[in-house]
């Protein structure tokens, strides 16, 4: 019997120039992580450092500038005719340490989401989606019963970019390894979007 597997998803792999990475790299590690609680006071999850404007500090600006650049030309190959462009609308730092570990969740209130691997080369990122072949509404399932269709190992110095509702998750960090730092993002529309002959059609600034 042969299998045909069909609807694929695109996730896209840039990399940053060198210098935007290297400063990251040093912003990122001068954080007093100590200071920070863990993720919903789990001791497992690892930290996040996220004040709400960081995507406007001029420490970040040319790194936000990058992504913005990364961010349209998926929205472009994916033919968003809908919006002007994508902003990145937050910004924020995760760190992990041995045995910590992040849970299978989504990101709202954005279009398209990014991780960039700041440090750190175990905790590979987990791409979940439920799968066509559960069969909820005749079986009692188990919570959490989507279907992992891809794990990626971190690339120090690259992002990945993805739709926001897709779910994804990060396993332990290995005791042998460092810690692991990454960057997170979310993206928003700004300018018109929707058709603007119609009552769908608003402007975003």
């Amino acid at each position: 019997m042969r299998k045909i597997d069909i609807l694929p998803t695109t996730v896209y792999e840039f990399k940053l120039p060198d210098e935007i990475y290297l400063k990251l790299k040093t912003t990122a590690e001068n954080i007093n992580w100590n200071e920070l609680p863990t993720r919903n006071g789990e001791p497992h999850y690892g930290k996040s450092y996220k004040p709400t404007t960081l995507h406007e500090s001029e420490d970040y600006k040319e790194l936000v500038e990058y992504i913005k650049q990364q961010v349209n030309k998926v929205a472009d190959e994916q033919q968003y005719t809908f919006l002007d462009s994508l902003e990145v609308s937050l910004l924020w730092l995760n760190k992990s340490s041995r045995g910590q570990w992040h849970h299978r969740h989504f990101h709202g209130w954005s279009v398209l989401s990014g991780i960039i691997y700041v440090k750190g080369l175990s905790g590979k990122t987990w791409f979940s989606r439920p799968t066509e072949y559960n069969m909820p509404t005749a079986f009692a399932l188990k919570e959490n019963c989507s279907e992992v269709i891809y794990k990626h190992a971190p690339k120090l110095g690259t992002g990945l970019i993805f739709p926001s509702k897709l779910e994804h998750s990060v396993d332990a960090v290995s005791e042998y390894d460092e810690d692991r730092i990454t960057l997170s993002f979310n993206t928003f529309p700004k300018g018109k979007v929707g058709n603007a002959d119609s009552l769908a059609g608003v402007n975003i600034s």
